[in-house]
């Protein structure tokens, strides 16, 4: 097999503490760039303030971390409110007191009276009840504009909370969407989110290493799962995560995020896991590998290994900036080769998607969409790439590596090698 060269990128110096002798990630810059680009986003709209309600872009823009319930609806956790030309006055509002007292303490660039407490607006509760919370959380939003004079000015916002904005018009607040401009300028990352990126890199290198050392015929999927994730946990994985554990006949068809189970995981398994989810820092992973149990490769696993291999790395070829994602996905198979007749069947088995604070951000490449809408690729984006090819309900291979677009192409941010199936010598049999 023809082994990648100058694809990989520079590998981290350094681990995920702090330390005053070297530059590391420096996260007094990370919140400055990201809440500056922030505001650019209000500038263009020409709005002086904006309304931030998805959890990415409160975070994005405050390092404030909205906590769980953030995934469960827009504004449910709270909402943000910054201003163009008064950068440090951020306001942050959470529905959970506790959160409140919390950020009051630890979040030291924000000013502990703009972190505050407002209702939650989740659905779980009676309608009347979500009504009259939103209409007081419109109060406070519109007594924060107040507070800064700009209450008659236009204001942008990202994610329309629909139960406010009946309330937010009435107080006479005129809401300029701006939901896909804040995905766009997400989408390119600074030096600090590259290198968040690369650990979470490292950080899922934790759990392909718990692998190699546990994987083992009899184990189970939930077992070896376990393994994985205490690995990242203890490397300092936040929030949830997904190890999601495919094993066997359940490798063919794609069968995703429906694992791990307590299937008991046979020599001669296919074993097929993606890490999902935020594993550093709120940057998230989308990370494949495939493994062999109890015994070598067969010589048709290594070509079907081979095959996606070569799609995996043909995409990263052409992967630079000015180059469209439709460049990309014309250099993927079509749907016939996996056995059906439309592209939109089969999507996830070529696929790339931008990946940040969100698990899927801009830009989306894949033949369904990108031959006919293409996007152009910058600087900076960072983009899973993955593909898969198997043998139904036998066994199937995959391979996803997250990738920077580079001044003059794109570099593999992961480390775990790619270049064949991983079969750890000490569980085979023979």
């Amino acid at each position: 097999m023809s082994i990648r060269m100058g694809r990989q990128a520079e590998k981290l110096s350094f681990g995920n503490m702090g330390v005053d002798w070297q530059e590391r990630i420096n996260y007094e810059r990370l919140r400055k760039e990201r809440l500056e680009r922030t505001l650019a986003v209000a500038r263009k709209a020409q709005c002086p303030s904006m309304i931030l309600a998805d959890a990415a872009n409160q975070r994005y823009a405050t390092a404030m971390h909205p906590g769980a319930i953030a995934a469960f609806v827009p504004g449910g956790a709270g909402f943000s409110v910054v201003f163009a030309d008064h950068p440090n006055d951020s306001i942050t509002f959470l529905t959970e007191g506790n959160l409140v007292r919390q950020g009051q303490f630890h979040c030291t660039w924000l000013k502990p009276e703009n972190i505050r407490p407002v209702h939650n607006m989740t659905t779980a509760q009676p309608k009347a009840a979500v009504q009259e919370m939103a209409r007081k959380n419109a109060e406070e939003i519109y007594e924060a504009l107040r507070e800064k004079g700009l209450q008659n000015e236009p204001v942008a916002i990202d994610a329309p909370i629909p139960a406010m904005m009946p309330y937010l018009e009435k107080l006479g607040i005129k809401p300029v969407v701006v939901y896909d401009q804040m995905e766009y300028t997400r989408a390119i990352k600074t030096v600090d989110e590259i290198a968040i990126m690369k650990m979470v890199g490292v950080t899922g290198d934790r759990a392909w290493g718990a692998l190699a050392q546990h994987l083992k015929p009899g184990i189970t999927e939930n077992e070896l799962g376990g393994k994985m994730a205490e690995a990242m946990q203890k490397n300092g994985a936040m929030e949830s995560f997904i190890v999601s554990l495919r094993t066997g006949p359940n490798t063919a068809p794609n069968y995703l995020s429906h694992s791990p189970v307590d299937r008991v995981i046979e020599a001669g398994d296919m074993v097929v896991c993606d890490l999902i989810g935020p594993l550093f820092n709120g940057y998230r992973a989308c990370y494949y590998r495939t493994f062999k149990c109890g015994i070598r490769p067969t010589q048709k696993e290594k070509d079907m290994y081979k095959t996606i291999y070569d799609w995996l790395y043909a995409a990263m070829d052409v992967m630079k900036p000015g180059a469209t994602t439709a460049d990309v996905a014309k250099v993927w198979p079509t749907a016939d080769t996996w056995g059906y007749k439309n592209e939109y069947e089969c999507w996830t088995n070529a696929l790339g998607h931008g990946i940040g604070l969100k698990q899927y951000e801009i830009p989306c490449i894949r033949r369904s969409v990108s031959l006919d809408y293409p996007e152009v690729l910058e600087k900076g984006m960072t983009i899973a790439i993955e593909t898969w090819l198997g043998e139904e309900r036998v066994g199937g291979v995959r391979i996803e590596n997250v990738v920077a677009i580079t001044d003059n192409g794109c570099e593999n941010l992961y480390m775990w090698p790619d270049e064949e199936i991983s079969c750890p010598q000490h569980q085979l049999i023979w």
